[in-house]
């Protein structure tokens, strides 16, 4: 999410001609895949620490030598292929979208207020998660069945697809969505609030 606004900071403020749609998507999907990359361990660790049982770790670093004595690297990366097919789409569309609207509020003043900038912010948030979700389920699915079935291999994407709309139908694909779009309400507020900050505060060192 940082690479994304730093990111958007940077088209934002660019002199030149203004990035084509294709262009912001294309860079938004780099950005938040690199990032995804690096980061993704920790979110492995999360979802042990949601499903462990009482005193199974006693902390995030219990967890991790845990995973790495008693599994292998590759774990920490367990559900990665479905986890960066989702980000791609995520990243490019919340960039593409947000700043494709951004750019279109600085011709039209009457929807350049506070309230109305958070919620374009809203929803760049909400096309990315719209567009990636059902394969975000499929790779929390598969870090759950590594702490369940550590040993076995985990399905790929397409299998797990098919198997969620067998047992669930379409509406499988976007379980839990709801939470999640409670979650991007503070997460376009914070977006809003740091991209704002970062335009002011570039627009200030400009000669």
């Amino acid at each position: 999410m940082l690479s994304s606004i730093q990111m958007k900071v940077h088209t934002q403020n660019q002199s030149q001609q203004a990035l084509t749609v294709q262009q912001r998507f294309g860079l938004g999907c780099i950005s938040g895949t690199v990032a995804h990359a690096v980061f993704y361990p920790l979110e492995v660790l999360k979802v042990r620490l949601n499903l462990q049982r009482a005193g199974t770790y006693n902390g995030v670093m219990a967890c991790a030598r845990s995973i790495y004595r008693n599994e292998s690297m590759s774990s920490f990366y367990r559900g990665f292929k479905p986890s960066i097919l989702c980000m791609i789409p995520y990243a490019g569309v919340e960039c593409a979208v947000h700043q494709s609207i951004m750019n279109w509020a600085k011709n039209h003043p009457d929807y350049k207020s506070d309230s109305k900038l958070f919620f374009f912010s809203f929803v760049a948030f909400a096309s990315g998660q719209i567009s990636s979700y059902p394969l975000a389920v499929i790779r929390t699915q598969q870090q759950a069945q590594a702490f369940v079935l550590a040993s076995s291999p985990s399905s790929g994407v397409l299998p797990g697809l098919i198997g969620i709309y067998e047992r669930n139908g379409f509406r499988g694909f976007y379980d839990g969505m709801g939470a999640s779009f409670i979650r991007a309400i503070p997460c376009a507020l914070i977006n809003y609030t740091l991209t704002r900050t970062f335009e002011n505060l570039f627009s200030s060192m400009e000669p």
